[in-house]
């Protein structure tokens, strides 16, 4: 949800001392979405960070993962299968 242009990353980065990255794709990705597919990357799976900032605006947050209409059809997904894939991510075991 944090455009590139805002520098957000840069200025990030000056203040922690420490190389910042920034995970954004344009159009109507679902934030939700956005962090499934970065946990579930090549990436993260070779390079863990020591921390992971997710930015994304209130009223996204209580909508959830299944809020059909909001996002593209493709980053829509319920609410359990959206919380099974992020526990399987990052190692956990699902019920």
């Amino acid at each position: 949800m944090v455009q590139p242009y805002f520098g957000f990353p840069q200025k990030l980065s000056s203040l922690l001392d420490r190389p910042v990255s920034l995970n954004w794709k344009p159009g109507n990705i679902g934030p939700w979405v956005m962090l499934l597919e970065y946990l579930e990357s090549p990436a993260f799976k070779q390079h863990k960070p020591q921390v992971l900032v997710w930015q994304m605006f209130e009223p996204s947050f209580n909508q959830g993962p299944d809020a059909a209409g909001l996002w593209d059809s493709a980053s829509v997904m319920p609410a359990d299968t959206w919380t099974q894939r992020i526990t399987r991510a990052l190692g956990g075991t699902t019920s």
